[in-house]
């Protein structure tokens, strides 16, 4: 089973200049699924076997295949279980016309659509990052919903994500660099920063199942 790595990471982006996408994943998979720097693959290019490189990159693209189409029948199970809660709750899922660099956008404002009467607090991107964005954006509400019914699982979200590193420990888990791009969004208002990394953590917990531990 083999995880994405972060393509825009600059180290990848190097790697890859100098040696090909192939030898790319193949460090990729030999550091344990972490970038390494061009520094360390020119290491390992100095001693190294090409055979035994190229045998980790065709083993790690197949499981790479499979984890991929597997991902994408358990989120799109997750997606229709979610649209058909938010329905019966009144709830639609428009598409987002603006924020074209935003994948989707939880609004508690939103309005109703008068072609099917629902309220469209979730919007999301059309197409593929739409659909990955569909579980976090309902995570927000789920979020909002635990903090008016006062939930001892958002007082624990809450004190799980009581500073700065830990929050910042939920973004890069989930995409290198995207703790920046955040900050640079909400303007550096940590409020809007720990409910953006609770939205991720119940997110995980409905797609993957994972327990929301004491840690990220």
């Amino acid at each position: 089973m083999v995880n994405c790595p972060n393509i825009n990471h600059q180290d990848w982006k190097d790697i890859v200049e100098k040696y090909g996408e192939d030898t790319a994943w193949a460090s990729y998979i030999a550091w344990g699924e972490i970038i390494p720097s061009l520094q360390e693959v020119d290491n390992l290019m100095e001693v190294t076997d090409p055979t035994p490189i190229n045998d980790i990159v065709s083993k790690g693209a197949r499981d790479f295949s499979r984890q991929e189409a597997k991902d994408k029948e358990i989120l799109g199970a997750v997606n229709t279980a979610i649209g058909k809660q938010l329905e019966a709750m009144g709830v639609g899922i428009g598409v987002l016309q603006e924020f074209q660099d935003v994948k989707g956008v939880f609004d508690p404002q939103g309005a109703k659509n008068a072609a099917t009467g629902l309220v469209e607090l979730i919007k999301v991107a059309k197409g593929e990052r739409g659909q990955k964005a569909i579980p976090e954006e309902y995570a927000h509400l789920v979020d909002t919903i635990l903090k008016q019914q006062g939930s001892p699982i958002f007082d624990r979200l809450t004190n799980l994500l009581s500073t700065p590193d830990i929050i910042e420990q939920v973004f890069e888990r989930e995409e290198q660099g995207s703790y920046e791009a955040y900050m640079a969004l909400h303007k550096g208002d940590m409020d809007m920063m720990a409910a953006e990394a609770r939205g991720k953590l119940i997110a995980r917990h409905i797609i993957k199942n994972e327990e929301i531990s004491k840690s990220p």
